[in-house]
This record gives structure tokens, C-alpha cells and sequence, in this order.
């Protein structure tokens, strides 16, 4: 006999990790709040895949809208600040910890933080990014412009030195 609730729990605990670095992102690196974020994500996501969505699917869409409910959805249209990145080199990337990029996140809108890490992190197109953040493409492209806001707030906030990048987003 076919049991849909063990394919459920088969794709949760292959994205259980990447959901959670999602959260840890979102969240500008709250352990507890990303962890209740996941938690009632999960159970949305399996109420919803009872009722015919796609495990895949339905986690990933219970993700956003969790983020989204717990963290606000202020839809304002405003500009990201002009930033420098001038003399910016790969190796400064590459030194930044997961930890302080995700607490960098925290200055910029939940829907950039949301946008970007889509589209940067998990590969998503802008039509699926759109259509996950309920949004067109044109807004997806205006919210990714907030990444060079990220980059120069992970930057200032490693301070001189930065610090040794270990780990995951």
C-alpha cells in the first residue's frame, strides 16, 4: 500500500536543513524565531500536501508564507541606498561567515531577504520567485537590487578583518 505521509517525510528531512538556513536568513540569524518558523512551516506544508500539493512544493510555499506571517510583509516601494562596492574582490566575499551575512540581512526589506535568497541561493528564476512571493517580475528584479545593500552591511559588519567564512547560509 502507497503511503503519501512517508514521501512527505522523505522530502522534509532532504530540505529540513536548507529551510532552516532559509529561516536563519530571513530572520537575521534568530536561532529560536527561525526555528519556530520551520516548525509551523512544516506542519502547513503537510496539511497542504494532504490536500493535493506536491510535498516539494509545499514545503517550499509554507516556507515563504511562514516568513512572511511571522516577519511582516511591509509592501513599500522604496529604493535600496546607493552603495560603493568599489574595490570589492571575490576573496572579500568568500571571508564573510554565513552567520554575519544572515545578520546583515536584517537591515534590508523581509521581501528583498526573501527575493534574494530565491534567486541567489536556491536558483530559483524570477518567474518562480514571483510567483512564490506573489509578486511580478518586474518587483523581483527592483527587490534583488538591495543585494549590493547586503554585500556593503556583511562587509562593514565583519569589520577590518572580517571574519573566516565556515558553514552554511
Amino acid at each position: 500500500m502507497f503511503d503519501s505521509s512517508l514521501i512527505f517525510e522523505d522530502e522534509l528531512s532532504r530540505r529540513l536543513a536548507r529551510m532552516h538556513a532559509f529561516a536563519l536568513f530571513m530572520s537575521g540569524d534568530r536561532e529560536s524565531e527561525a526555528e519556530d518558523m520551520v516548525v509551523r512551516a512544516s506542519t502547513n506544508a503537510l496539511e497542504a500536501h494532504f490536500v493535493g500539493e506536491a510535498p516539494d512544493r509545499a514545503l517550499i510555499a509554507a516556507m515563504v508564507r511562514e516568513c512572511i506571517e511571522s516577519l511582516g510583509w511591509p509592501r513599500d516601494n522604496r529604493l535600496p541606498p546607493a552603495v560603493s562596492l568599489s574595490g570589492l574582490r571575490t576573496r572579500h566575499l568568500k571571508s564573510l561567515s554565513p552567520s554575519c551575512v544572515r545578520r546583515a540581512a536584517a537591515v534590508i526589506p523581509t521581501e528583498a531577504r526573501a527575493a534574494i535568497w530565491l534567486v541567489a541561493v536556491d536558483r530559483r528564476t524570477y518567474g518562480e520567485t514571483a510567483r512564490l512571493l506573489g509578486v511580478d517580475e518586474a518587483a523581483v528584479s527592483r527587490l534583488l537590487e538591495w543585494r549590493d545593500v547586503l554585500i556593503r552591511q556583511a562587509l562593514d559588519e565583519a569589520g577590518p578583518a572580517g571574519q573566516t567564512a565556515s558553514g552554511n547560509f
